[in-house]
Parts: structure tokens; C-alpha cells; sequence
């Protein structure tokens, strides 16, 4: 709880050197070619000299995985967050589906704000579809979001 405590704090005051002091050397945040270790992970999220490290979107984008509460693992002596990522139910393809987090979430035809809501479903998970010939996981101009194409349960697509 200590520990727990510290962080929040840390991300509130945007403490990039308490940052740093727990991440590991080999950390793994991203399926790209330079999604792991330290240096790229600072750079990833322009925490580094050079930048403005309190303007990063490190800072919200953390919070909200810390807010769905973090897992610890012995005898690792390693914190994940969200503690989903470590707990997924066994039927859950862990890299290809992506859950829902939150009530009511729209499910529309099209990625816009605009398009017709398909559904809305909430704390699901949805089978994320990469369609190359579209964007997917883009964010259009003037809106709030990314978009993230999906396939839903009874076989229809749909973004998120």
C-alpha cells in the first residue's frame, strides 16, 4: 500500500524520476520492433531530456491503468497493470481481443461519432480486427477518440 501510494502520488505531481526508479531495464510496453527497455520506453513517451516530460500522455494513460488496480507476482517481484492483463479468462485470447471497460460503451458501423450505433455493450470483450485496407485504431479529426475495429460476439464488426 506504501508502494501504491507513492505512485499515485508520483503521477499526480508527474515525477518522471520515481518513475524511473522502479522500471525495469527490460520492460516490455509495445509489439514493435523498439517496444522494450528503459531508453526506448522514455523516449516512447517523450519522458526524456529534451522534452517536456510533464506534457507527456504517459501521464493519463498511466493513470488509467493504475485506476483498474495493478497485479503483483512473486516470486517475479513484478507489478502489471491493469491486473487484467495478467488474469485474462482462459477463453480470452490474451493478444487478440480487448475488453470493454466501462458501462454502456457504443459499438457504431462506422469509425465517427456520426455512424449509427450498432450496440452498446459493457465490461465485454470484443475480438479486435486489423483490416489493412482501412485505418483502424486512428483518430479522425475533430473527434475525441481513436477507433478500433472489432468483431462482436454474434459475428458482426463494429468500432469502438
Amino acid at each position: 500500500m506504501s508502494f501504491k501510494k507513492s505512485l499515485e502520488k508520483a503521477v499526480k505531481t508527474k515525477d518522471v524520476k520515481f518513475i524511473e526508479s522502479f522500471l525495469d531495464p527490460q520492460i516490455s510496453f509495445a509489439f514493435e520492433e523498439h517496444g522494450s527497455g528503459k531508453k526506448n520506453f522514455l523516449e516512447n513517451w517523450e519522458l526524456n531530456k529534451g522534452k517536456d516530460p510533464k506534457k507527456s500522455k504517459f501521464w493519463d494513460e498511466f493513470q488509467r491503468a493504475i485506476s483498474f488496480v495493478y497485479s503483483y507476482e512473486e516470486p517475479e517481484q513484478r507489478f502489471t497493470a491493469p491486473y487484467l492483463f495478467n488474469n485474462y479468462p482462459e477463453a480470452v485470447e490474451t493478444y487478440s481481443m480487448s475488453l470493454i471497460a466501462g458501462n454502456v460503451v457504443n459499438i457504431r458501423t462506422k469509425p465517427s461519432m456520426k455512424a449509427p450505433i450498432i450496440t452498446q455493450l459493457s465490461w465485454e470483450f470484443a475480438k479486435n480486427l486489423y483490416d489493412e485496407g482501412q485505418a483502424s485504431n486512428t483518430k479522425n479529426p475533430g473527434e475525441p477518440c481513436a477507433w478500433q475495429k472489432v468483431c462482436l460476439h454474434d459475428g458482426s464488426e463494429g468500432y469502438i
